[in-house]
């Protein structure tokens, strides 16, 4: 029940973003247009908008003070329309539609800006977390790591688990991961070897055999940055000199 609540409140808050947004749109419209005719109904909306972000948000209480205040803004909301400046109505409301959208905006999870997000997550990845296809956006970057890994070996003839504990085994490895100490040498690759097998095994394997609903963005995040960092072990792994061919 609880994942279910999770996807209708974040589904919530991309329906609330995109009235928003269809509200500023029309605003800049009439902007454009130079006329103040529809000034009254967008004020309208906008306040039932934000009576709308209050669930969007949840229990963000910073968020619901930011509310709170652009809800008492509209107490200087200007009902008069000056001859110098007959569209001040509209300008108001429309940086007062910005603020709602970015407040709203700031309590959905993105991958925008997250430098530390390999180049081919994000390539992979990035569209289907925007539309919301969290577990899709999984699935791709952990497909595209075993291509990598693929790739970069040599490695045509195994998939999955089996191309994992071949090109990264302990003893005679076709990938050598970057070490840290040379005393636990065997010790580090091996665990490199199951962090790739198991998540080939717990992460990719079951989302490609039946339809796993991931809808926490948060999470979502988390299982991105674990293959980001995947990615980067295989960027700083050498090919082993036993594996080169003369």
């Amino acid at each position: 029940m609880g994942t279910t609540n999770d996807q209708d409140r974040f589904d919530n808050k991309r329906l609330l973003i995109a009235q928003i947004k269809d509200l500023k749109q029309r605003t800049r419209a009439s902007i454009e247009c130079k006329s103040n005719l529809m000034a009254p109904s967008l004020a309208m909306e906008h306040m039932k908008l934000i009576g709308s972000a209050y669930g969007a948000v949840g229990g963000n209480q910073e968020i619901r003070r930011e509310l709170k205040l652009l809800q008492a803004e509209f107490n200087i909301y200007p009902q008069g329309i000056p001859r110098d400046d007959p569209l001040l109505q509209l300008r108001w409301i429309d940086g007062a539609i910005s603020k709602l959208e970015t407040l709203v905006s700031a309590t959905v999870p993105t991958i925008e800006g997250k430098s530390t997000l390999h180049p081919k997550v994000r390539e992979v990845s990035e569209g289907l977390f925007k539309d919301g296809h969290y577990s899709e956006g999984i699935f791709e970057a952990f497909k595209a790591l075993e291509e990598y890994v693929r790739i970069k070996s040599g490695t045509t003839d195994k998939y999955g688990t089996n191309l994992m504990s071949y090109v990264f085994n302990k003893d005679n490895p076709v990938l050598r991961i970057k070490q840290s100490h040379t005393l636990t040498e065997k010790d580090e690759q091996e665990g490199i070897m199951h962090l790739f097998m198991g998540a080939i095994q717990a992460i990719k394997n079951p989302k490609s055999h039946v339809t796993i609903r991931l809808s926490d963005p948060e999470r979502a995040v988390l299982y991105l940055a674990f293959a980001s960092l995947l990615f980067e072990l295989v960027d700083d792994s050498k090919i082993s000199s036993s594996q080169k061919t003369i």
